[in-house]
């Protein structure tokens, strides 16, 4: 998509380095088509018994309360939902964060 730079990351270590705001592309399970995710959103379902526990939502949240993190945008996408289906949504998704920041901006 023109404006917009897809950085991949294999672990959520190195997020802090992507700005106090950063929007994400990830899969999210129990949805049942693309959405936005809001940090605010984002809960702990159980205390992790070892590192295969901490996941992008201990890393957000964690990153927040250290204060390296204001906020963050998953664009979240069913882990079943075939990509010809929901590229649609996650182009239209990325362009309402564009707006949004565009407006922000004014």
């Amino acid at each position: 998509m023109p404006g917009v730079e897809f950085v991949r990351f294999d672990t959520s270590e190195d997020l802090e380095h992507e700005g106090e705001s950063p929007i994400i592309l990830d899969v999210v399970a129990g949805l049942s088509k693309p959405r936005l995710v809001l940090l605010s959103e984002l809960e702990l379902a159980a205390k992790p018994l070892s590192l295969h526990g901490f996941d992008l939502t201990w890393s957000l949240l964690l990153l927040k309360k250290l204060g390296r993190l204001r906020e963050a945008t998953i664009i979240g996408v069913p882990p079943k939902m075939p990509l010809k289906e929901s590229l649609p949504a996650i182009e239209k998704l990325i362009k309402k964060i564009q707006t949004q920041q565009t407006s922000d901006s004014k």
